[in-house]
């Protein structure tokens, strides 16, 4: 400062450097903190990217090919078959599980949500998914192959049934024998196939719990997700196609299905309804066919009527025709369908019941009689195929609806968990 009180030139200097570098510094702090902040989110999205599971395809990218889906059916009905015979096979849960660590899970194996989704679509509506538990790992060229330990709860008794040819009870009329090939059972099954209930085989009570073994043949980790590409069937199927597959394989060879009580009481009235609509429609046809030959046959010379002997001047009572003879002689009559068994026979070799009815072999009138056989078998097979051609065509109109893939009233959709 001089004489005057004026600051000096120097003294103006040094106090704009010094409040310059501490401008520089603090602007050079505020830069390093910005790119440790900078460099730290970097590092975050890096690890998150990397650390973070992938998630799970939403969509079905199993494969459909016509040859998956056949040798997916025929594992399917393979393990039903050993589970018919009191193994699990297939589904057998091992002695032992392999551990994951958290790395394992997150970064190795297809994202849990996924692996559930595709899982709730091979269970049937009325399986509640209780645990998912993987238990084997498999490294492959295209992805991994991953086994799980599967615990479900079904709501309603599961039970094994096969579907086979309807057997023909004993002691059934040659007419129903003859058109039961026809006749259809049970909703979504063809013509003259069963459920075959007696031999039902209980595979999973109601409320309990049942753990079987799951297999993720092949996932893949495509453009940032988890797709599931190819899995073992499970216990308890339900899929439209894959049992629409099994009722066509059933007019070759029995097939089986896992179906739930409340199915299974749905089938049997079915079944019960049908077999009973099948013989009162046959037992029509016996009647009409009988009231025919009672008025057929009252027309033939010589047969004896009510009041009439035997023989004139003999003094033999005689029952009527309508009780005793008739009866028995439409019964033999109605007696064979398929190649009309039995009803080639002379009438004179039809025992028991209208033999005795006639004067003698040499008396009786051959060509009337051979005549209203005639008449009386010519109504009858018109009963017959009239009734058949209702069956055949609603047999075809079912097998139709089959070939469409259209099983009406059969499987479930699958319900989201």
């Amino acid at each position: 400062m001089d004489d005057d009180g004026k600051l000096l030139e120097p003294a103006r200097e040094t106090g704009r450097g010094g409040t310059h570098f501490g401008r520089s510094l603090r602007l050079r702090l505020l830069w390093i903190a910005s790119s440790l902040l900078l460099g730290l989110l970097l590092l975050g999205a890096l690890a998150d990217a990397y650390l973070r599971p992938l998630p799970g395809s939403t969509t079905d990218d199993e494969v459909r090919t016509p040859a998956a889906r056949q040798a997916f059916f025929q594992t399917w009905q393979a393990a039903l078959a050993r589970l018919q015979q009191g193994s699990m096979g297939l589904w057998e849960p091992p002695p032992s599980a392999q551990r994951f660590s958290w790395w394992d899970r997150s970064r190795k194996l297809p994202n849990e949500s996924g692996v559930r989704l595709v899982l709730r679509r091979h269970l049937s509506s009325d399986i509640d998914l209780r645990g998912l538990q993987p238990i084997l790992l498999e490294t492959l060229p295209d992805g991994v192959r991953i086994s799980y330990l599967v615990s479900v709860e079904p709501r309603s008794s599961e039970f094994l049934i096969p579907i086979e040819p309807a057997g023909i009870p004993a002691g059934t009329g040659k007419i129903e024998e003859g058109l039961t090939r026809d006749l259809l059972f049970a909703e979504g099954l063809p013509p003259g196939q069963v459920f075959t209930l007696g031999d039902k085989i209980l595979v999973a009570s109601a409320g309990s719990s049942y753990r079987f073994q799951w297999t993720v043949r092949r996932a893949t980790a495509d453009a940032g997700l988890w797709r599931i590409r190819e899995v073992d069937p499970t216990p308890f199927e339900a899929s439209p196609d894959l049992e629409g597959m099994a009722i066509a394989a059933s007019k070759n060879a029995p097939v089986l299905l896992v179906c739930s009580q409340d199915r299974l009481n749905q089938i049997e009235a079915e079944q019960e309804a049908a077999w009973k609509a099948f013989q009162d429609r046959c037992g029509e046809i016996r009647q009409k066919t009988d009231q025919y030959a009672t008025q057929v046959l009252k027309g033939v010379p010589g047969i004896p009527r009510k009041g009439q002997p035997f023989g004139v001047g003999t003094g033999t009572p005689t029952t009527t025709l309508e009780a005793a003879g008739l009866g028995l002689f439409g019964g033999a009559l109605l007696g064979g369908f398929s190649g009309h068994a039995g009803l080639g026979a002379d009438l004179g070799a039809v025992g028991g019941g209208p033999g005795g009815y006639w004067y003698s072999q040499e008396r009786r009138p051959e060509t009337s009689l051979r005549e209203a056989r005639r008449k009386i078998l010519s109504y009858r097979n018109g009963l017959i195929g009239a009734y058949e051609e209702e069956l055949q065509e609603r047999a075809r109109e079912r097998e139709a609806s089959l070939f469409r893939g259209e099983t009406a009233g059969f499987g479930e959709r699958p319900r989201k968990n």
